[in-house]
């Protein structure tokens, strides 16, 4: 009786495994933000010199990381997330970008030959919530170009946050 049993048992745990494996993988969360400043950094500039923004979405702050600013924050720092918000955010990072590709372009820029030579994050302090970092792009023919953008440290991660700008 005790051999039935198990063999009722291994028959249903053999049927159960088939079904799972017809089920869908479904994929985990997205990761959002880099491991570092410096990693912010380069995914940027690859992003400006292939001028593909939409390779920075995971680096922006979407609504979660804005509820996450809105909760941990300095009450002197709580006015400046209290009404951002992620489209808006989305839209001034892309407009930023593209003003920044086409200050290149204007200056002869070929962004498609530049390397990233020089990389200067301003320390933050305590009391502020981000960092500017200061970048210089030279392309192949030696022109370069000096870029600074702000970036926020949210729950570990680095975020682009809305600035981004050519420095004369």
């Amino acid at each position: 009786m005790n051999r039935l049993y198990i063999l009722a048992f291994f028959i249903l745990l053999i049927q159960n495994v088939k079904a799972n494996d017809n089920l869908a993988v479904v994929p985990g969360p997205t990761v959002k933000g880099a491991a570092s400043e410096k990693e912010l950094s380069t995914l940027i500039f690859e992003a400006i010199k292939n001028n593909q923004f939409e390779s920075l979405q995971n680096y922006i702050p979407a609504e979660n990381e804005l509820e996450y600013l809105r909760a941990t924050s300095t009450e002197k720092n709580k006015p400046l997330f209290e009404n951002l918000q992620p489209d808006k955010l989305n839209v001034y990072t892309r407009r930023n970008f593209d003003l920044v590709i086409q200050k290149g372009i204007e200056n002869n820029i070929n962004w498609s030959s530049t390397q990233l030579i020089d990389y200067q994050t301003r320390q933050c302090s305590i009391e502020k919530i981000g960092c500017k970092v200061f970048i210089t792009i030279q392309d192949a023919v030696g022109k370069s170009v000096s870029l600074s953008y702000d970036i926020i440290n949210i729950n570990d991660k680095w975020f682009l946050f809305q600035g981004m700008r050519t420095e004369s």
